[in-house]
């Protein structure tokens, strides 16, 4: 009887560690901001401060979008998305010395669209797009600039992959 009642304790104790917190639910829309913190949902009154960030609390096919201009960091692109910038200001990504601005490593039907963002490499930056996977990349008012090998490179990881790339001005 005594080993039972302190498998149970045990178990008890067990399930109660693993249910401590529920998941949080990801948004379609979230908001970046100079002024904004890596802490959160990203809301329009809480915005996040980098685009990286932001990816991870916006859904597979949602939008991230700028409020003011900044600087808002490499990041890298694992699912369909839009990141907007429409007219506020620079929406700056600097790419590291020997680094991407952003990289795309998206689904086979993922679709990512950049619009207004300012891609600059300082000359020791490598390449400002490094797109790897996915279904279609649309830019749009993109600036992409000052890299040390190529603006933008299609090297997709499967071979048998053909992206849709489309440019607007």
């Amino acid at each position: 009887m005594i080993k039972i009642t302190s498998l149970s304790v045990a178990g008890a104790l067990l399930a109660c560690g693993l249910s401590a917190a529920p998941a949080q639910a990801l948004a379609n829309r979230t908001w970046v901001s100079g002024k904004g913190t890596d802490a959160g949902a990203c809301t329009v009154t809480a915005p996040c401060r980098t685009f990286a960030f932001a990816l991870t609390q916006t859904n597979a096919g949602g939008e991230i979008d700028v409020l003011d201009p900044a600087a808002y960091g490499p990041m890298t692109i694992t699912k369909a998305i839009s990141i907007v910038n429409d007219g506020v200001g620079t929406a700056g990504i600097l790419a590291g010395s020997g680094g991407n601005g952003v990289a795309i490593n998206a689904g086979a039907n993922d679709s990512v669209h950049l619009r207004g963002l300012t891609i600059e490499g300082l000359g020791s930056g490598t390449s400002g797009i490094q797109f790897n996977s996915g279904g279609n990349l649309t830019l749009e008012n993109c600036v992409i600039r000052n890299f040390a090998i190529v603006g933008i490179r299609i090297a997709p990881t499967d071979r048998r992959l053909s992206p849709a790339c489309s440019a607007r001005s």
